[in-house]
């Protein structure tokens, strides 16, 4: 009778420590995820302008080819 208890107890505190190291590891990590959500956001910002440069560069060269 006395294992099951000792065995619930060690598996309580077992998953209290794991969600306190991932709460930690959130805590510590949050700004760094914010900081790579900024820099994805910025290539696609990035991405967006190359690609228009790239439509109007095409467009002025087949204008100039035309005339």
């Amino acid at each position: 009778m006395l294992l099951p208890a000792c065995s619930g107890l060690i598996s309580i505190v077992i998953a209290t420590y794991a969600l306190n190291r991932l709460q930690f590891e959130y805590v510590v990590h949050k700004h760094s995820m914010e900081r790579v959500l900024m820099v994805l956001a910025f290539e696609e910002k990035l991405c967006m302008l190359f690609t228009l440069l790239h439509n109007d560069f095409k467009g002025n060269t087949e204008e100039g080819q035309r005339c």
